[in-house]
């Protein structure tokens, strides 16, 4: 999954207070002059959108949000569910700022 934006990106892991299973391994904050959107991946290797606020800092994501991914799968005429394990993240600065996430299944 890849996002792109021109202007601004933080990264930095955090520990939310809470719920474990939400509890950020990795965050990410993408920023416009218009609207800041914090995504990251929770303790549970699930992907999450934590934040995402105006110029008036309304954050309008009351808890973080899981953004699924692909559940199953078709493997050899069969369907198989899917168990993801994110491995890491990176930045690239090439055409603005995108954040690549890779996650895994075995």
């Amino acid at each position: 999954m890849a996002m792109v934006c021109a202007t601004s990106l933080s990264t930095r892991a955090v520990d939310l207070p809470g719920n474990e299973a939400k509890r950020a391994l990795a965050k990410w904050t993408l920023k416009t002059f218009d609207t800041a959107l914090a995504i990251g991946v929770g303790a549970d290797h699930r992907l999450y959108i934590y934040e995402v606020r105006s110029p008036a800092d309304w954050n309008w994501t009351a808890t973080a949000s899981p953004f699924p991914l692909v559940a199953r799968a078709e493997v050899d005429g069969s369907a198989r569910a899917l168990h993801w394990l994110y491995q890491k993240g990176n930045e690239e600065h090439n055409d603005g700022t995108r954040i690549i996430l890779t996650f895994t299944n075995s």
